[in-house]
């Protein structure tokens, strides 16, 4: 069997990235059996590494419930008994579309659209009610994305790459052995050590969201070592002002949908893609005591480059998407990938990792000043995780619980309750289409996925009707694990 990982990020270094592998899979395990010839910036990594052994079968893949309440400590359920009702009924319904479409068949195994992402959904459903077929239809969706990788090129990225394939695996058995994964920690650690480092820095496709895989990796020496390379290239490639330090998406890296004529790039200002994404990081790092020296200087600094980048008073938000030379700032919608809630749990999860009580009031004033942008200017359309209802419903049940105000407990309920309500009965899948760019246009499409669609949506109503700690959202950087919780509601 042939896996091909091809190239999929512009040139930088020594040359571009190119992926080849070949890879031959015991189909006696659920996942990677092993992996052989990596080449990597013209360079051969020849490696026969074992990648999931055969426990992964005895294991079941992921956690009991009961493993994660010995890790866990608090988190609240959003909705009273009561009304949690017609959430587990829409989760049911998700469950059984994603069932659906996997019998089908789903064309990608990335994290972000694909069979990963579905992975994620029922390994979770999965350790909350301990269902056997939902632990077989987890090991079904990561067999179905081993054999994808057969024949589709990825590239290193965490959401369209296989990053996000190895990270599923990994958060799923994170009791698994170290040579699992192995060739992907090397293969990775290769990448990010090479500089002047030309990539994207961005947590979708660049350096933060490697960093996202390296760190639920830990304490593995080889997840430490990458992480530091990314603090290397993080620290090299920032940008310094009078402020702060920042890092600039460079032109030819800007979807071209973006670009303004004249401009040599711009500062971008959402999680997904811009400095806030690598504050999160960045804060993340700072709970780690070996990390904490090299990130806290670069998190301070950025942190106030941000401070420094609030739209005048009266915008509908207090961030836009993105700061250029030559255009007026815009404000940005209301979501985890741009606007103000996904800055505001960008800041939230830094002052929690640095234990910086003013950026949490900082990050708590911005979360409760998008509570008062009318719904009608706040762009949302669908439901998913990226920018839609679900996303900030979870986001604001993320703020509950850190903080305890019943604010953000009304508005996480306002903002599933917009979820609920975005289910159509028409013919789509568990009856939450995505609103999507399409070959032909903007449209309503089909989506399984993490990020735009079922599987995230699913993700957040069950967190919001579970009394277990999430950490799916990892790959959002919206987590703090709860033992790090100063308050608790």
């Amino acid at each position: 069997m042939t896996l091909r990982i091809g190239p999929a990020l512009p040139s930088h270094g020594a040359g571009p990235i190119s992926f080849c592998a070949t890879a031959y899979i015991n189909k006696a395990h659920p996942l990677f059996a092993s992996l052989a010839g990596i080449w990597f910036n013209e360079f051969r990594l020849s490696i026969e590494t074992e990648l999931l052994a055969a426990k992964l079968r005895t294991q079941a893949l992921s956690m009991t419930a009961d493993t994660l309440k010995s890790r866990g400590s608090h988190w609240q359920p959003l909705f009273e008994p009561a009304d949690q009702d017609r959430v587990r009924a829409v989760i049911q319904m998700i469950d059984v579309a994603l069932r659906e479409e996997l019998s089908r068949g789903v064309s990608s195994p990335d994290l972000g659209s694909g069979l990963s992402g579905m992975a994620l959904f029922f390994g979770t459903l999965a350790q909350s009610s301990g269902d056997e077929s939902t632990h077989s239809i987890t090991h079904e969706c990561l067999r179905q994305a081993t054999d994808l990788l057969e024949v589709t090129p990825l590239g290193p990225g965490l959401y369209a790459g296989f990053t996000g394939v190895a990270w599923t695996a990994a958060h799923l058995e994170p009791d698994a052995s170290a040579e699992m994964f192995s060739t992907v920690d090397d293969a990775l650690l290769a990448h990010v050590s090479s500089h002047p480092w030309r990539a994207g820095f961005d947590l979708i496709s660049g350096l933060v969201g490697i960093g996202v895989y390296f760190l639920e990796r830990l304490p593995d020496s080889r997840a430490s070592a990458g992480l530091d390379e990314i603090l290397s290239r993080l620290d090299e490639s920032a940008e310094h002002t009078d402020c702060g330090i920042t890092w600039k998406t460079r032109r030819e890296l800007v979807p071209e949908h973006q670009r303004s004529d004249g401009a040599d790039g711009y500062y971008n200002l959402g999680v997904a893609h811009g400095v806030p994404g690598v504050i999160s990081f960045l804060g993340s790092c700072c709970s780690h005591p070996q990390l904490a020296s090299r990130s806290r200087p670069l998190l301070q600094d950025a942190v106030n480059w941000l401070n420094e980048q609030r739209m005048p008073a009266g915008c509908h938000s207090v961030f836009p998407y993105w700061n250029d030379t030559i255009n007026s700032p815009s404000p940005a919608r209301t979501a985890w990938c741009y606007g103000d809630p996904g800055v505001a749990t960008a800041l939230l999860v830094a002052s929690e990792g640095a234990d910086v009580s003013e950026w949490k009031q900082f990050a708590v004033d911005i979360a409760k000043q998008a509570l008062h942008r009318p719904f009608e200017n706040t762009e949302v359309v669908d439901a998913p995780l990226c920018h839609g209802a679900a996303g900030l419903g979870h986001l604001y049940n993320r703020f509950w619980n850190v903080t305890g105000e019943e604010i953000f407990r009304e508005a996480a309920i306002d903002w599933f309750r917009v979820t609920l309500d975005l289910q159509t009965s028409q013919n789509s899948l568990a009856g939450f289409p995505a609103w999507k760019t399409t070959p032909e246009g903007l449209g309503w499409v089909d989506e399984p996925g993490f990020l735009e669609g079922a599987a995230g949506i699913g993700l957040a109503l069950l967190s919001a009707v579970s009394d277990q700690p999430p950490r799916w959202d990892r790959p959002l950087l919206t987590c703090i694990d709860p033992e790090e919780q100063e308050t608790t509601p």
